[in-house]
């Protein structure tokens, strides 16, 4: 029952830690376009937004580069022939 318990304080550590991370991540980006915004790299901030939004966005879905991006296999040739 003890090994249970540390088990389940090790995963909530490490859940903790990666939330954390995570965070940290969003919060420094965030205030990593602000400096660029602030700092008169505008066109560089919107660019990093737009190539963002582009990946996730399902609009975008018929691009390879999209996360959303579905393999279809439209390509099928007919061959029929009249004899």
């Amino acid at each position: 029952m003890k090994k249970l318990k540390n088990i389940g304080h090790t995963l909530a550590k490490v859940s903790l830690m990666l939330l954390s991370v995570m965070i940290f991540s969003i919060v420094f980006f965030e205030l990593y376009l602000v400096y660029l915004n602030t700092s008169g790299q505008k066109e560089r901030s919107e660019q990093i937004m737009t190539n963002i939004d582009f990946k996730i966005d399902g609009t975008y879905k018929d691009n390879p580069n999209n996360i959303w991006y579905e393999k279809t296999t439209d390509n099928i040739t007919s061959t029929n022939s009249i004899k």
